[in-house]
């Protein structure tokens, strides 16, 4: 009851910010700024009780009741109507799952998928190794001591690598109460994604109800599945990187640049094994923030993506030399000393002939192998799955030839197409990209374009195309329910 209530909350937070930000804006895009604001609420609950030595339920309720207080009083009456109505349209969108044939499967899917991964998660002990190395010890250790603080263990990853979703782990985890579905904490995450995807192909045209029923597939990707009963990261951060980028390819104002480098600044405070995606989507919000004639804006979001994601980064340099610490870097000819390099930790947990592969070749077998029998450090190759590989991918490369040859096709797709690809090709550059929960925003934006390139299509083929995505889904669930076992995936 409290988590419900404290979910309620937050959640209530966002909508009613979101609805005072943006009143004129679609009810997606309030939604999915809601999710986001709400998921980063539950983040700064915790730092802020941490500065007193707070951290505990009491405190997250105290904080919660606080929030949302203060958003009815200083939204207004306006933002309430808006809200309302929102929550009136949301409301019949899921009245639409039984009335339209793609969304109820999707919709089918998706519950299959999550519920395999709840059932994962309560029934099975935390299998993923950076869970157990550094995300559990964290929120453990915050728990115990009511304050976040460098975890007293060998493992140098524990305190090295930015922590925010150790910390939205402990807010989850104290609004649950217990710890039989704190492997669950990325759900939320992965309903922001799948607002984010529809939210980008909604703007190009697509119904809501295609939008949001191909949107939902993300959920059946096999390491996204995987990942909702573990308390990883790569969902959270596919998640807080799509919604940034989003975002800022919308309409752009001040509270859009805002709330993209936000969102950003949590990707960054997340995870640090994707500079590259990190640089490219910021690049995107400066490029089209600059280009409005908003560069106080994009000062201004510097700031904030620093402020809320750079801490770590500026310890280990203060303290190593190194923000990326303990990896070894090399820039323009300069080397930054580490314990470890990007290709080294690719490398762990691989077998030959795998591990003497190149970066295409794993990438190649990663994509048209089925999911392996034995596990690769801790996520399985072949994690894209189906979907992916003879859905998506296929749909890609035809969606490239249209707008190469028809100057139609090539007009529908540029918007989208410029927004999003160059955040999903970035993800590749890794030479950890043949491990799947790594490249899970290439799902994300494969979802995004197919759903676009497929819309002018004739009805009977689109819907038949349809029905061919979403049987690829269910066959990508079954393929990741394989790896819900007592040894992990």
């Amino acid at each position: 009851m409290l988590f419900l209530l404290v979910s309620m909350a937050l959640f209530g937070t966002g909508l009613l910010a979101s609805a005072a930000l943006f009143p004129g804006r679609s009810t997606l895009e309030r939604a999915l700024v809601a999710l986001l604001l709400a998921n980063g609420a539950a983040i700064g609950a915790i730092e802020l009780l941490s500065l007193f030595g707070a951290i505990g339920r009491p405190g997250l309720v105290t904080c919660a009741a606080v929030l949302v207080v203060l958003a009815v009083l200083v939204a207004g009456s306006s933002a309430l109507r808006v809200v309302r109505e929102d929550l009136r349209r949301l409301g019949a969108l899921a009245g639409r799952v039984g009335r339209s044939a793609t969304l109820t499967a999707s919709t089918l899917v998706a519950v299959i998928a999550i519920a395999l991964a709840v059932t994962a998660a309560w029934l099975l002990a935390p299998w993923a190794w950076e869970s157990l190395a550094y995300h559990l010890p964290i929120s453990n250790d915050a728990l115990q001591t009511h304050a976040l603080a460098s975890v007293p263990t060998h493992i140098v990853y524990a305190s090295a690598y930015p922590h925010l979703g150790a910390v939205y782990l402990t807010a989850f985890r104290l609004a649950l109460g217990h710890d039989a579905l704190a492997e669950t904490v990325q759900l939320p995450f992965a309903a922001q994604a799948v607002v984010a995807i529809a939210l980008a192909a909604r703007r190009e045209g697509v119904s809501s109800k295609r939008a949001l029923a191909l949107a939902l597939l993300f959920v059946a990707v096999p390491a996204v599945t995987l990942e909702l009963a573990s308390c990883e990261v790569d969902v959270m951060f596919a998640a807080l990187v799509m919604t940034s980028v989003v975002l800022a390819s919308g309409p752009l104002d001040a509270p859009a640049i805002g709330l993209s480098a936000l969102s950003l600044g949590l990707a960054l405070g997340t995870d640090p094994s994707s500079p590259v995606v990190i640089l490219v989507a910021f690049a995107t919000l400066v490029q089209r923030g600059l280009r409005g004639g908003r560069a106080g804006e994009v000062l201004f979001a510097m700031g904030v993506v620093a402020s809320v994601g750079g801490w770590t980064y500026l310890e280990n340099l203060l303290l190593h030399g190194n923000p990326l610490w303990p990896v070894r870097v090399g820039v323009l000819g300069l080397e930054i000393d580490g314990l470890t390099t990007f290709d080294e930790l690719a490398s762990r947990g691989t077998s030959e002939p795998f591990a003497s592969a190149s970066w295409a070749e794993r990438l190649l077998e990663s994509w048209t192998s089925p999911l392996e029998p034995r596990p690769s450090f801790d996520m399985r190759r072949g994690g894209l799955g189906p979907l992916f590989t003879l859905g998506l991918l296929p749909l890609a490369f035809a969606a490239a030839a249209s707008a190469a040859h028809d100057a139609r096709s090539r007009a529908r797709l540029a918007p989208i197409g410029k927004a999003l690809l160059p955040m999903g090709l970035a993800t590749l550059l890794s030479p950890q990209a043949f491990w799947a929960r790594y490249t899970l925003l290439l799902a994300g934006v494969g979802l995004a374009i197919a759903a676009v390139a497929t819309d002018d299509l004739p009805r009977r083929w689109r819907r038949t195309l349809d029905v061919a995505l979403v049987a690829l889904a269910l066959g990508s669930v079954w393929h990741a329910s394989s790896g819900f076992t007592v040894d992990g995936p």
